[in-house]
């Protein structure tokens, strides 16, 4: 991992870290994307927190950037080496052009630090932005599943797969490399 890049789970982030997760949560462009587009409330927030140190069918991690928060990595109903992934990032990391590596590195660190076999996820059919960068993280389409609901469609990667292909893709790292060189900070 890019010593520009810091990874932190959920079940040990400081009160001021939790409290940007939420605000970035809450951003009106990251609700739209999600399962449920309403705001959630500073209590509804911090039940959820408490909740995740008692899951063990999920893991939730905060990346940060050059020392600004930039995203959320997850992984929910772990079971058999299998995960749902899921991810958002933040207004820094859109407008700088940094969510392919933001996402790169939490999906290569739940890969390398738990051990998962397999990710699988649901995309929007009308999220362009996000079957892009699927695409580009080498996810594969399965075709609709009942598990993913109306308009969206399954998606998955295996860990070999990460490893043997994209984290060695040589065009994706040039991509994220460049990205990189132009956000210094």
């Amino acid at each position: 991992m890019s010593p520009m890049y810091r990874v932190k789970n959920f079940t040990d982030l400081t009160e001021q870290e939790s409290d940007e997760v939420l605000q970035g949560r809450n951003d009106e462009e990251v609700r739209r994307w999600m399962t449920s587009d309403r705001r959630i409330t500073p209590d509804e927030h911090r039940r959820f927190m408490d909740s995740l140190k008692r899951n063990d069918k999920a893991i939730y991690v905060r990346i940060e950037r050059a020392g600004c928060f930039s995203g959320v990595y997850s992984l929910n109903d772990i079971a058999d080496g299998s995960a749902l992934g899921g991810f958002w990032v933040s207004a820094y990391t859109r407008q700088r052009f940094l969510a392919l590596n933001v996402v790169f590195h939490g999906m290569d660190y739940m890969f390398r630090t738990y051990g998962i076999d397999r990710i699988y996820g649901c995309q929007r059919a009308d999220n362009h932005g996000a079957i892009r960068l699927n695409a580009l993280l080498g996810l594969n389409r399965c075709g609709p599943s009942a598990g993913c609901g109306q308009d969206m469609e399954q998606i998955e990667i295996t860990r070999s797969q990460w490893e043997q292909n994209t984290a060695r893709a040589p065009q994706l790292l040039k991509l994220m490399d460049r990205t990189e060189r132009l956000n210094p900070w």
